[in-house]
């Protein structure tokens, strides 16, 4: 019995050694190991190329991102915002006159280059409703304030607001 194990024993071992030692030994030499490969360095296939693996995605998700496609879409939209932010609605027509504007005392500029901006009637919700003045910085190559005010004409009263001139 012992005969036996220890033969046993020795064929594992040489199947071992065979199966680790086989890789190995053709890692030294060129042709062992491969297909076709008789031990002639002619004989050898060409290098495979490595496998394509894409990109992983970015920002931990597939889709368009901050690439060319995303930078149409991110215009688009930024393009329509800005589109629909630059013509601001037409001015209202109301039918009621406004009321006589508020008499505001403002007093002395708190500081240099300030001017006073009076107080408005805006009209919301059917109704108009006061805006108070404020002292506003004179802007670079400007010099006066032009109030806004509400002309009648074309069977209502329409608001033209006030602008630097």
């Amino acid at each position: 019995m012992k005969a036996r194990t220890l033969l046993l024993a020795a064929a594992c071992a040489a199947a071992v050694s065979t199966i680790v030692a086989s890789p190995i030994a053709a890692q030294g030499r060129p042709d062992r190991g491969r297909p076709g490969g008789g031990g002639r360095p002619g004989n050898r296939p060409p290098p495979r190329p490595p496998a394509y693996r894409p990109p992983p995605p970015r920002y931990g998700r597939p889709g368009p991102g901050p690439g060319f496609v995303g930078g149409i879409i991110a215009g688009a939209v930024i393009g329509s915002v800005i589109a629909g932010a630059s013509y601001p609605p037409p001015p209202p027509v109301v039918t009621i006159a406004p009321p006589p504007p508020i008499a505001e005392y403002p007093g002395p500029p708190p500081g240099p280059g300030l001017v006073w901006v009076g107080g408005y009637y805006s009209f919301y919700n059917g109704a108009y409703v006061w805006t108070p003045g404020r002292w506003e910085q004179v802007p670079p190559s400007r010099r006066v304030w032009v109030g806004g005010r509400w002309d009648a004409r074309g069977g209502g009263w329409h608001w033209t607001p006030g602008y630097w001139q």
